[in-house]
Parts: C-alpha cells; structure tokens; sequence
C-alpha cells in the first residue's frame, strides 16, 4: 500500500515481562495497526481485503490462510530515505472504514484499515 498518511498502534516498547518490575524478553502482545490513507483503486488491495471475507462470500474457494501477508511499513525522511521498517507477520485486514462523502467539502477522502498480525520485526536502517 503507498501513501499511508498516518499509523497507529505499533508499540513503543515489543516485550515485557509481566512478573517482575524489569524489562525482560517474554510473553508478546501484538495490538491491531490502523492505517489511514487516502482512498484507492488498487485492485490488488481490493482483492486481498476481500480475500478475508467468510464462508459465504463470493471468495469462498480460496484457501483459509491465503489472506494472510507480511506487510511492511516504511518511515521516510524529507529526502525519501529509509529511516525505520516494521515488518508484520501474516497480517490481514479486519476492518475497513470508509471515507466520509461530502459534496461540498473539499477534503481528501480519507479510509481507514485496521490490520491484525502475529509478529512485528523493527529494522533500523
């Protein structure tokens, strides 16, 4: 996905130990990413956002984990330059909210997805 105006959700701090006061590598928690972007035709997206849909969708002969993708999210600096990557583990998209319409406005329209995952990697580059 290009053009991602704004992310949250992606942790500050990856593991803590829960039974002692320091920090320790143990137990992960992975909270859901939110990502708002300006809206789409991307048919590529459109098909892996509905490629999570249930039993009951017209993609239902698709196999149950080809919804799952590593998805990447870069920070660049001004000069476009990498500066910082998470790599998400067999994320999917579990949610979509739309844009807000407004003849009269004239605001870009802007989506949100919600993407859930099962790991994150940090990369410093």
């Amino acid at each position: 996905m290009a053009g991602i105006t704004e992310v949250s959700g992606l942790p500050t701090e990856v593991f803590e130990s829960k039974t002692k006061k320091r920090k320790m590598p143990g137990l992960q928690k992975f909270s859901n990413i939110t990502l708002k972007r300006g809206v789409t035709h991307d048919a590529d997206f459109f098909n892996w956002a509905n490629s999570a849909k249930g039993p009951g969708s017209s993609n239902a002969k698709l196999k149950q984990n080809d919804f799952r993708k590593d998805v990447t999210i870069e920070l660049r600096d001004e000069d476009g330059k990498l500066v910082l990557s998470y790599l998400l583990t067999r994320g999917w998209i579990s949610k979509i909210s739309a844009a807000n319409l407004d003849a009269k406005g004239n605001e870009v329209a802007i989506e949100t997805i919600e993407l859930v995952h099962e790991g994150l990697e940090i990369t410093r580059c």
